[in-house]
């Protein structure tokens, strides 16, 4: 089936006035818990618009333009109501019920310590209007995080050369912050997602935090989940499980611009960050792993479980051709895509960061895999790529993205080849941003908001079969020279993923024959009183008999009475005669009575019979004395019964 057939056009409404920055100010949220989503879009304009359905059902207004939303359950459970938060300068908003919840402040900066010592002159008087606003305006020039009072000061300087009479405007604010003491410096969001802090019961395709996806059976149990958070500071804050104060603060030295969350906190976080510098950082459980380093500015980047799926911009240098990229110009066929990609590691079990990367004549789509940053695969595109949204149902599998083209059209990839092309707009009209997931109660809805700020829903067919397409058009990249090793992993990962089932099920086997067998050689060693290796070098002699022995010492000294019980086992055949005891201690510190050497009564099976030896202590001993007892049998070169008695230390004689 192909890509168009696929998919079935829903709604479009070319007077929604969806005007949004990027996909980061849309999202997807049971905001009544009735397991129907609702479209949620924080507008240019300072509006948050729910749509349900074809219609906007209801507005709110913003204190600001936001930078990007996300659905949270500060509580976790099966009746947990979404929350949205809504991250403006330096505060997020959370609505609960579309109404003011709570507000979390971002933790205030050190101020820079210029920016301290001119806010220190001016209110020791020691400056004038003028002299502070050419050394705030330095400061501004210099690239210096300055402060919102020190911006503010700058620009009155810049309002006073133009000579409409803004001097005052100087005067008071230095007036003010002298009264005030030195201004604070707040933190500003540049990021925001959402994060599991826990994982959801029953969770499938679609699980995932960091990617707006949906499956094809029933909703998981929402878990709860929490606000990751990224700062102008160059900072992830990872927010509490209430969202309520900061967990754990996470350095990047770069500031976020795009932030995706795979897993949950109780259990394994990755994090990828797309910064302003075009690298991508990598986190896991808190801590930095990696750096991918984009050699073409990076458009969009998501973050998926499974194979070789995320996106964002490449650490290798795209295709390199001399002219137009093949099959670009050629009219391809209803439902197929302009060529083939090629995967140089397809069906890799690891999770992989895929990037899209603009390029003269089209893009690129790059796989990476998160723990070396290696390129697993890649995929050329015949337009430029605008954005990118992650796939992950019964019908793709695992690991699918579709990326957003600015000649209308949306591609669908999978492990670097082409599930299959389907138009979205007009040329005219670019896509700004696309969410995957829940919309109403069809698991596998796509919606897209326009430049011109239609929207457009589109949902695909439950009995879509896509299956990689090979036509001539896209531009083959050439094969990745990957080492053995490599190879022999990514193989031995796709095997494990492919009989994952029949490997458990003989893990479990061999456990269960390990623990009968453990199991049965216990019961034999207490029923018989020998193991099983009773005849090996050293321990036993070959065929000799099998001697039970318990010992116990009586008396406080200077006389102690060591009690040796000897049982020869029921199922031995005949009595056991002719052995001998030996008796011995450290010499001068103890003497043994009836002498070191005794013959031992014939022991019949199932009786036991106690020996009693007196030990009597040499002196005064200031610590606990050994005493060794030997049962031989003279046919037999090993002895049958070797113990070693620990005596207490005899108690000193009254006087």
């Amino acid at each position: 089936m192909s890509a168009d057939d696929a998919w079935i056009a829903v709604w479009h409404d070319p007077l929604a006035s969806l005007s949004v920055l990027s996909a980061e100010c849309t999202a997807l949220a049971d905001l009544s818990s009735s397991h129907s989503h609702v479209f949620v879009v924080a507008t240019r304009d300072g509006t948050l618009k729910i749509i349900d359905g074809a219609r906007v059902v209801e507005k709110r207004a913003l204190t600001g333009e936001a930078v990007g939303i996300a659905a949270i359950r500060p509580a976790g459970g099966a009746g947990a109501t979404a929350c949205i938060a809504v991250a403006i300068a330096d505060s997020v908003f959370v609505y609960r019920n579309l109404r003011p919840y709570f507000k979390f402040s971002l933790p205030s900066l050190e101020l820079h310590a210029a920016e301290r010592h001119l806010w220190q002159d001016i209110a020791e008087g020691e400056l004038t209007p003028e002299a502070a606003v050419v050394r705030a305006r330095k400061l501004r020039d210099s690239g210096t995080d300055i402060s919102l009072q020190c911006a503010q000061l700058c620009v009155a300087s810049a309002q006073q050369s133009t000579g409409d009479g803004n001097d005052v405007s100087a005067i008071e604010i230095m007036r003010k912050q002298s009264a005030e003491g030195p201004p604070i410096r707040r933190g500003v969001a540049t990021a925001i997602c959402s994060v599991d802090w826990s994982p959801a019961i029953g969770s499938g395709f679609g699980a995932s935090s960091g990617s707006a996806v949906g499956g094809g059976g029933p909703a998981p149990t929402p878990a709860s989940t929490t606000l990751l958070v990224g700062t102008e500071a160059g900072a992830l804050l990872l927010l509490g499980k209430n969202a309520l104060q900061v967990d754990t603060t996470i350095r990047l030295h770069a500031v976020p611009h795009l932030i995706r969350a795979h897993g949950a906190v109780s259990t394994d976080l990755r994090i990828a960050a797309l910064c302003r510098d075009g690298k991508v950082h990598l986190v896991k459980n808190n801590r930095r792993t990696g750096v991918v380093s984009c050699s073409l500015p990076p458009c969009d980047l998501a973050l998926l479980a499974t194979s070789v799926v995320t996106v964002s911009s490449s650490p290798v240098a795209p295709v390199e051709t001399s002219g137009p990229i093949p099959g670009a110009a050629a009219s391809p066929a209803r439902g197929s895509v302009e060529g083939p990609a090629t995967s140089a590691a397809s069906g890799s079990g690891h999770a992989a960061l895929v990037s899209a990367s603009a390029q003269d004549a089209g893009g690129v789509v790059e796989g990476f895999n998160p723990r070396n940053c290696a390129v697993l695969w890649r995929a050329g595109l015949p337009s430029q790529p605008l954005c990118m949204c992650a796939i992950e149902t019964a019908q793709t599998g695992p690991g699918a993205v579709l990326v957003a083209m600015a000649d209308g059209s949306a591609v669908m990839i999978r492990d670097g080849a082409v599930l299959g092309r389907t138009m979205i707009s007009l040329p005219d009209d670019k896509v700004v941003g696309m969410r995957f997931g829940r919309f109403g109660r069809e698991p596998s809805s796509l919606v897209a908001v326009l430049a011109s700020g239609s929207l457009v829903v589109r949902m695909l067919r439950r009995t879509a079969r896509l299956s990689p397409i090979r036509s001539s058009g896209l531009s083959e990249g050439p094969p990745l020279a990957l080492p053995k090793r490599t190879r022999l992993h990514v193989a031995n990962v796709v095997r494990e993923q492919e009989s994952a089932g029949d490997m458990y099920r003989t893990f479990v086997r061999s456990l269960s024959l390990l623990a009968l067998r453990v199991r049965r050689e216990y019961v034999g060693v207490i029923t018989s009183g020998m193991d099983s290796n009773e005849a090996a070098p050293g321990r036993h002699s070959p065929g000799a008999p099998c001697l039970r022995a318990a010992l116990d010492v009586s008396g406080i000294g200077p006389t102690f009475h060591v009690n040796l019980t000897l049982t020869v086992p029921a199922t031995q055949p005949g009595s056991l005669a002719g052995c001998l005891l030996l008796a011995g201690a450290e010499a001068g510190d103890y003497s043994i009575g009836g002498g070191a050497m005794r013959e031992l009564p014939s022991l019949a099976p199932g009786c036991p019979v106690v020996v009693t030896v007196a030990v009597t202590a040499v002196g005064d001993l200031p610590s606990a004395g050994r005493v060794r007892l030997v049962v031989v049998d003279p046919r037999f070169e090993v002895p049958l019964v070797n113990l070693r008695a620990v005596l207490p230390a005899p108690e000193p004689a009254s006087a």
